[in-house]
């Protein structure tokens, strides 16, 4: 996705009018106060970008950055979803994709899951509000599921897999892509990190799949 346009100030603006996270909020407010449009453009100048992986940044404020804004996004904009923490600008794109790609995607459902890092549950819970709202059934992980990767400590992710169960591939990475480029400009409707607890689409899988899990695994262990 390209670099946005327009003055600095302008684009800090616009951050603020989408963003309800009251940490990231004053971040931005600070460094407009001091007038830092050196880190301002760091953080908001080029959109976080989606790849074959889907998304990794640091957490903090900025259309650059994971957080509670890009996650949303993405969202609104496939099938299986693994969140290392996520946001709500990806939620947007993610599940406007997979309504045009995949047949019977709202009835089949999403799976929406998190690790144990930091902000990774408000990520997962906005993340499934989004999909909730779009009338998709959503299997969500209540406890943590986790996934063993080496990444700094202040980073986070958001990962995708397919119905396949494996990561994206062409030409899938390059159409969410787009399908969030098409939202960034929206203002984050869904909102809602507590939507997955009443919603009767939201189905809590985790004792169940992991059960199976250990069922599975046991079979594959020669040495017992």
């Amino acid at each position: 996705m390209p670099p946005f346009a327009g003055d600095i100030a302008s684009l800090a603006q616009r951050w603020l009018e989408f963003d309800r996270d009251s940490k990231t909020r004053q971040q931005v407010q600070r460094l407009l106060e001091a007038n830092d449009f050196d880190t301002l453009e760091k953080l908001l100048r080029n959109p976080i970008q989606f790849g074959t992986a889907g998304l990794r940044a640091r957490l903090e404020a900025g259309f650059s950055r994971m957080n509670c804004v890009t996650v949303i996004q993405a969202s609104q904009a496939t099938l299986v979803l693994k969140l290392a923490a996520i946001a709500v600008a990806s939620a947007q794109g993610l599940s406007s994709y997979v309504a045009k790609t995949v047949e019977g995607a709202k009835c089949r459902g999403v799976v929406v899951g998190h690790d144990h890092r930091h902000q990774s549950e408000l990520f997962a819970r906005l993340t499934a509000a989004v999909f909730l709202n779009l009338g998709y059934k959503v299997y969500f992980y209540r406890q943590v599921t986790p996934t063993p990767l080496v990444n700094p400590k202040d980073d986070n992710g958001y990962k995708v897999y397919w119905e396949n169960g494996a990561q994206i591939l062409p030409p899938h990475d390059l159409g969410i892509a787009a399908s969030i480029a098409e939202k960034e400009n929206q203002v984050p409707r869904i909102w809602d990190e507590a939507a997955i607890d009443a919603n009767p689409n939201a189905v809590d899988i985790t004792e169940d799949m992991s059960k199976r899990y250990t069922e599975v695994a046991a079979k594959l262990c020669r040495d017992r």
